[in-house]
């Protein structure tokens, strides 16, 4: 379900601006797909984003090389996220 939440925000292009930023935690993904994606030398938020909407390191490199992958995300480090600064963190 988090993936096609993904997915369908990815989607729908850039002119859509979320209304607040996406929370993902770091643990939702791979750890080596993530590794893969940090050696190639892409940001972690946007390669988490990337793996959690393909599921694959070949998806996460094509959505981040045609740069449909914005820096939105929230990235957290663990399964129940950080505490948001201006906020409890994600609904």
């Amino acid at each position: 379900m988090l993936q096609e939440g993904i997915q369908a925000s990815l989607l729908e292009g850039p002119a859509q601006v979320p209304r607040s930023p996406l929370w993902l935690p770091k643990s939702s993904v791979s750890s080596l797909r993530l590794q893969q994606l940090e050696r190639m030398g892409f940001p972690v938020e946007q390669a988490v984003v990337a793996l959690a909407a393909t599921g694959r390191v070949e998806g996460a490199v094509s959505l981040l090389v045609s740069g449909e992958v914005g820096a939105e995300a929230l990235v957290t480090q663990g399964r129940s996220g950080l505490a948001h600064p201006e906020g409890p963190g994600p609904p």
